[in-house]
């Protein structure tokens, strides 16, 4: 009897292992986004606890959702970013500067586009229905909308303007670096949770479980200021709960001049802005008001520290801008 078995583990040993034939041997899963690199064709995504870039397939990410990651399941790593969860707008609006024949041209991202255009009675002043390629780029005037466009007519063509020419850009930094500053119990950065929930990069707010006072702080040092923005027009904290606590929580958070890491406690001026995120691994995103864009764009602004009283620890942080800049 022993000696059947000991020949059964040994024929076992020999047949394979892997996925049954038939079996799909390259499934999908959803990940948190983190950054986006359109020039490089890649997307950052959190699997099994850690951020990794993965080369992706045109989609219009948003940091902070989901993506739907493939998988190489025999080297057991993530193979590509195939896409998100919901689709982009299909027919996106665009300002009509301009209408010769079958060719209409509007703005877009700041720049005059001259489009093939399906026959209507475009408007120059008003909008246009335009159909985008899979990164968005318009590549056909679908028909005239009825929606008003926003602000002033544009300029007549044949008044050229004489103002530089901008360029509108949408970018998604992450930070350079973040931690946490104790003001009491063991006095110092990067002192609370020691080797656990995303330290030592945890940016920790409030004051619970006999950490007394703490204040994150996430800096981009330069990232801002060598944009060359002229104006930024968005911006977004973007940062994710990391702290093992139960139920919703607030991040508040206010400007702060320090671009790296100072020696003490983080300072901040201006005012202050939050936004809650759902469970322990949920995102927050917090819209900046023009101020502090500005700060921002002019330097002021280098990096954010937190400034709410609701215990909890957040990682993760980046800043989505959409801004304007010289073509």
């Amino acid at each position: 009897m022993v000696a059947d078995l000991r020949w059964a583990g040994r024929l076992k040993r020999t047949q394979p292992q892997g996925p049954p034939p038939g079996a799909d041997p390259t499934p999908t899963s959803l990940a948190y986004v983190h950054a986006v690199d359109v020039p490089g064709k890649r997307v950052q995504v959190r699997v099994r606890d850690a951020a990794v870039w993965v080369p992706a397939l045109a989609a219009q990410y948003v940091v902070g959702g989901q993506a739907v990651v493939l998988w190489d399941v025999v080297a057991g790593r993530p193979a590509y970013v195939i896409g998100t969860q919901g689709p982009a707008e299909p027919a996106p609006l665009a300002t009509v500067t301009a209408v010769a024949g079958t060719t209409v041209t509007v703005t877009w991202n700041g720049a005059a586009t001259p489009l093939p255009a399906i026959p209507g009675t475009y408007t120059v002043g008003q909008t246009a229905r335009v159909l985008t390629d899979a990164w968005g780029l318009p590549y056909l005037a679908l028909g005239p909308s009825s929606v008003a466009a926003a602000g002033p007519s544009p300029e007549s063509p044949s008044e050229p303007s004489t103002a530089p020419r901008t360029v509108k850009a949408t970018v998604t930094l992450a930070a350079t670096w973040s931690g946490s500053w104790r003001a009491s119990g063991t006095v110092g950065w990067n002192t609370w949770n020691v080797g656990r929930y995303g330290w030592p990069a945890t940016m920790w707010q409030g004051n619970g479980r006999g950490s007394g006072p703490m204040t994150g702080l996430a800096t981009w040092g330069n990232l801002v200021t060598n944009l060359g923005a002229t104006e930024i027009l968005v911006a977004r904290l973007n940062a994710r709960r990391n702290d093992g606590e139960y139920g919703a929580r607030t991040l508040t958070v206010q400007g702060s001049p320090h671009g790296s890491r100072p020696a003490g406690a983080p300072t901040g001026s201006g005012g202050t802005f939050s936004d809650a995120s759902d469970g322990s691994d949920g995102w927050s995103h917090i819209g900046l008001d023009s101020t502090t864009c500005e700060g921002l764009r002019t330097g002021a602004v280098r990096g954010f520290r937190t400034a709410g009283g609701d215990y909890s620890g957040w990682t993760d942080a980046s800043l989505t801008l959409t801004f304007l800049r010289p073509a």
